[in-house]
């Protein structure tokens, strides 16, 4: 059930999606973008040099970087 504001009335609807946004830091989201941007462009050059293990190495830690982060997330809510 919505929390209600001082006044009584539920939240709007515009309240609500602030409230969702202050939950989304922008250290974190700078962490996601920048790491997909090196991940990004250590995967072309792994596959230039046709370096297999590369590749698998980068998607093992884009995966572990996620899980991380999301993990961080939900223990702060």
């Amino acid at each position: 059930m919505p929390k209600k504001t001082d006044s009584g009335d539920p939240p709007s609807k515009s309240t609500r999606w602030d409230a969702m946004i202050g939950r989304i830091r922008p250290q974190i989201f700078l962490a996601i973008m920048c790491a997909t941007v090196f991940s990004m462009f250590t995967a072309y050059l792994a596959y230039q040099m046709e370096a297999i293990e590369v590749m698998t190495a980068i998607i093992g830690g884009v995966f572990g970087f996620l899980g991380g982060v999301s993990l961080k997330v939900l223990e702060n809510e």
